[in-house]
């Protein structure tokens, strides 16, 4: 009888676990302003146009289309062991830190041209980091519920660091007695650049050298051309199911992080967005282990649709919000960020099982392949919402730092409530396909193995 109990070579060690998780926490802290300040910030502070900077996320996107799977092929084809994913991670981690400092700290009087420049190199470095490390932690263990542990506890530092991200900017604006002035929020920004860039790359180097790749099957030889890899994916349909359901999600959720911030000042009339945001987060890092727990009670699809639609229900009750329901508007942020735990932790270890279906299928394994398709599906959504969305707020009219017009803010409630809402129905729906149970991932991992001991 197949068995899904991880064997000692698919157990990590304590160090390994946190070795392999700890990048997660500072490559979250480091990205998460690209979401959540940096439209803001160039349209309120630096002075560019919020169409300009729709374009720009836009098209450093469509970039990554390339990109990722390409990084992740590379990383697949190499055979060198320390080379084959950790060097990567390593070595990739230092343009990073400098790339971030570069976005995060423009000089006085830049333009579009070097807004261009900044988030070009951050996605390049970001995409040269994490699809190795992410494809790293998917060879890691085979085992259905040992796997979900190991990429929980990745996801969840990720959602702490997202949380001390939200918080650093008004800790460093109480810390050094800085305003919401231009000159303020830049030196704010700076800071945040050179507190984190260090210890990002520092981490990085610690989960290099400390955590052991383990020996998988490669891809068998012309296993590399367009058709083959076509069929690698075309082939494997619950991994094609979850791949669109996440990008939908994905588009979702980048639109709430974008627009948060302008909901809060504009439709609602309040303070200190920022804080909405970390009250969201760690909601969602207080309830990521339920998720894990109902995951293995009641399978991952079965959690990860309850999820969807939970955040669903937040969003659209968001519609009904007004100016100063601060108290309202608390609750339903609440509510959104119960599921959100579940929304980062579960599609990981889902991702996982299904590339195991595609190394049953066709005698390979191509994490990093597969990992760069799922970053497309990460990025690219998200990025055409968020150009699309900012694209349309400055047709709709809006004027930076003064109070907009009803046009404005209802296209701010259809953009952050209505549109999310219905892109999270939409992803449950598309989840439903999804066949990679307990039981199937054992029959998976029962034919690998004979296989091999073939």
């Amino acid at each position: 009888m197949p068995t899904n109990e991880p064997g000692r070579s698919e157990r990590l060690s304590t160090l390994e676990r946190i070795a392999y998780a700890s990048p997660a926490f500072f490559l979250s802290v480091v990205i998460l302003p690209l979401y959540v300040f940096v439209p803001r910030f160039y349209t309120d502070v630096v002075g560019l146009r919020v169409e300009t900077v729709g374009q720009v996320l836009l098209a450093a996107r469509i970039f990554d289309a390339v990109s990722d799977p390409a990084i992740g092929a590379v990383s697949d084809a190499i055979r060198r062991r320390w080379w084959r994913r950790r060097a990567f991670i390593a070595l990739a981690s230092l343009p990073l830190a400098g790339a971030i400092y570069l976005l995060l700290a423009p000089a006085a009087g830049s333009g579009t041209p070097a807004f261009i420049v900044a988030v070009f190199l951050v996605y390049f470095c970001w995409t040269l980091v994490v699809v190795p490390y992410e494809a790293m932690g998917i060879e890691e263990t085979r085992s259905y519920d040992e796997r979900t542990s190991v990429l929980g506890l990745r996801e969840a530092l990720g959602l702490i660091g997202v949380l001390v991200a939200l918080a650093t900017p008004p800790l460093v604006g109480e810390l050094f007695g800085l305003g919401d002035e231009a000159a303020a929020e830049r030196e704010k920004m700076r800071t945040f650049a050179l507190l984190y860039g260090a210890p990002l790359v520092l981490c990085c180097w610690f989960c290099a050298l400390a955590v052991r790749e383990r020996r998988r099957a490669p891809a068998r030889p012309g296993a590399t051309g367009l058709r083959e890899l076509y069929r690698a994916f075309a082939d494997n349909r619950p991994f094609l199911v979850l791949v669109g359901a996440f990008a939908v999600v994905t588009m979702a959720a980048n639109l709430g992080a974008a627009l948060l911030l302008f909901y809060v000042r504009y439709v609602l009339e309040l303070a200190n967005g920022e804080l909405y945001m970390l009250l969201y987060i760690g909601s969602g890092i207080l309830c990521a282990p339920l998720w894990v727990l109902f995951a293995r009670r009641f399978e991952k699809r079965t959690a990860w649709i309850t999820a969807l639609l939970v955040s669903a229900v937040a969003y659209l009750a968001m519609t009904a919000l007004g100016s100063g329901d601060a108290l309202p508007f608390v609750g339903l942020v609440v509510l959104a960020g119960i599921p959100f735990g579940g929304l980062m932790i579960l599609p990981s270890a889902m991702q996982a099982d299904a590339v195991d279906l595609g190394e049953e299928r066709h005698r390979g394994r191509r994490e990093g392949l597969h990992v760069g398709a799922w970053n497309v599906a990460r990025k690219a959504p998200g990025a055409v919402g968020v150009g699309v969305a900012l694209w349309i707020l400055g047709v709709s009219g809006y004027d930076a730092n003064v109070p907009q017009t009803e046009h404005v803010l209802r296209t701010l409630r259809l953009l952050y409530c209505v549109v999310p809402g219905v892109l999270m129905v939409l992803a449950a729906a598309l989840s439903i396909p999804y066949s990679i149970d307990r039981r199937r991932h054992a029959r998976i991992e029962a034919a690998i193995r004979g296989e091999a001991d073939a």
